[in-house]
C-alpha cells in the first residue's frame, strides 16, 4: 500500500496537532515519514492554523505550565491552551492572557487557576501573625468570599457577584486593604460564635457584612435557600427540606417545587407518586453492518442528519455510533475510516 493510502494513526494525528505550531511541515514529515500532500490533507481536515502568538507545551506562566494546545478552538479564534497549575488544578486559557504574563502586563494576564490570590493573601497575613495565631481557616473563608463576589472566573460568581452580592467595606480588600479587612473579619467572627464546622450565612439573602451575616450550621443554611418554604400537612408545619426526609415522600424536591408552583395542595405535592417515565429506545439494532455503513457515509462527508435519513435512524443514534457512545467494539474497529 502506498504512502498516500496509509491511514493516519491516532498517535500520528496527535503528534501533528501538538507540534504543528512549532515545527515546519517538512520537519513533521521527516518524523512521521509522511509526504507534504498527506500532511496538508490532515491540516485541512483538522483545521489547523499557525498562531502569531508563540506558546509551546512546557512553557510556564506564573503558576501555570502548558500541557496541551488545541489550535483555533476558542470562539474568538485563539488557540485553546490547557495548563496545569502548581496546586494540581487543570484549566484552559486563551493565549493572549498567558502571553501578557510573559510581557509583564500582569493586569491583563493569567498566572494561576485562582489559587495565587489566596496564597499571596496568606503570605502577607502570615507576616503580620494572623495565620500564625491560628486564624488561617477564617482568612481562607474571606478570600473565597471575595472570589465568588468579585472574580468573574469563579465557578460560583454567577450565584453571588453575578446577582449583585457584595462585601461590606469593613471586610473588603479593595476598601481597607487585605490585612485590615482580615483583622476586622476575624475579630467579628470570634465575637459572634465562630467555630470550626460552621458556615457564614447572609441574613435574608443580602450582602456580606458585620450586620448582615451570621455563623450557622450547613443544615441550617440549607433551610435558607430560595426553593425552601413552610408546608402544612395534617396540622403539622415544617420546612420543605425537612418534609423531604419523611419516608412517605416519593418525589424529588424539584418535582415538589414544580407541583407547588402549579398550585397543588401541600399533601398532594409531596405524597402523590410521580409518573414512571418510559425510556425512549431507538428500535434500530446496533448491528455491525449498520455501524460500518454509518462510518463509510461519514467518511464521504455526509452530516449526522443526512446519514440518519439514509439509514432511516435518528441522528443522535448516528452520533452515538461515530463517537463511541454505543458499540465501542465496532467503533474501535471502524474508526480508521474517518482518519484517511
Amino acid at each position: 500500500m502506498g504512502e498516500g493510502q496509509r491511514s493516519w494513526t491516532e498517535d500520528e494525528v496527535q503528534f501533528l496537532k501538538d507540534n504543528y505550531e512549532t515545527m515546519s511541515q517538512e520537519e513533521i514529515g521527516k518524523v512521521l515519514g509522511r509526504g507534504r500532500g498527506s500532511i496538508d490533507k490532515q491540516v485541512r481536515k483538522w483545521k489547523l492554523k499557525k498562531s502569531k502568538i508563540k506558546v509551546k507545551i512546557g512553557d510556564k506562566f506564573g503558576f501555570l505550565t502548558v500541557i496541551r494546545i488545541y489550535h483555533g478552538r476558542r470562539p474568538d479564534g485563539q488557540n485553546e491552551i490547557w495548563c496545569e497549575c502548581e496546586c494540581d488544578n487543570v484549566e484552559q486559557h486563551g493565549e493572549k492572557r498567558l502571553v501578557n504574563v510573559r510581557n509583564k502586563n500582569l493586569g491583563q494576564g493569567t498566572q494561576s487557576c485562582g489559587c495565587l490570590i489566596e496564597q499571596v493573601a496568606t503570605k502577607r497575613l502570615t507576616t503580620h501573625g494572623l495565620c500564625a495565631a491560628g486564624h488561617k481557616p477564617l482568612i481562607g473563608i474571606l478570600v473565597k468570599m471575595h472570589k465568588r463576589c468579585y472574580d468573574v472566573k469563579s465557578s460560583n460568581y454567577k450565584y453571588y457577584g453575578g446577582k449583585g452580592v457584595t462585601i461590606a467595606d469593613e471586610w473588603n480588600f479593595n476598601v481597607v486593604g487585605r490585612e485590615q479587612a482580615c483583622r476586622n473579619f476575624i475579630e467579628w467572627s470570634l465575637a459572634n460564635g465562630y467555630r470550626s464546622g460552621l458556615t457564614i450565612n447572609r441574613i435574608g439573602g443580602g450582602n456580606y457584612g458585620p450586620i448582615s451575616s451570621e455563623w450557622i450550621t450547613a443544615e441550617d443554611q440549607g433551610k435558607d435557600k430560595t426553593n425552601n418554604r413552610y408546608l402544612s400537612i395534617d396540622g403539622e408545619e415544617k420546612l420543605l427540606i425537612e418534609w423531604m426526609k419523611d419516608e412517605r415522600v416519593t418525589v424529588t424536591i424539584a418535582t415538589a417545587v414544580k407541583r407547588l408552583a402549579d398550585n397543588w395542595s401541600h399533601k398532594e405535592a409531596l405524597f402523590t407518586p410521580g409518573r414512571k417515565m418510559k425510556k425512549k429506545v431507538d428500535t434500530i439494532k446496533y448491528d455491525e453492518e449498520t455501524v460500518k455503513l454509518a462510518f463509510e457515509l461519514k467518511a464521504k462527508g455526509m452530516t449526522y442528519s443526512q446519514i440518519g435519513k439514509e439509514l432511516n435512524i435518528k441522528a443522535p443514534t448516528v452520533t452515538a455510533f461515530l463517537n463511541g457512545k454505543t458499540r465501542k467494539d465496532l467503533y474501535n474497529k471502524y474508526k480508521y475510516l474517518l482518519e484517511n
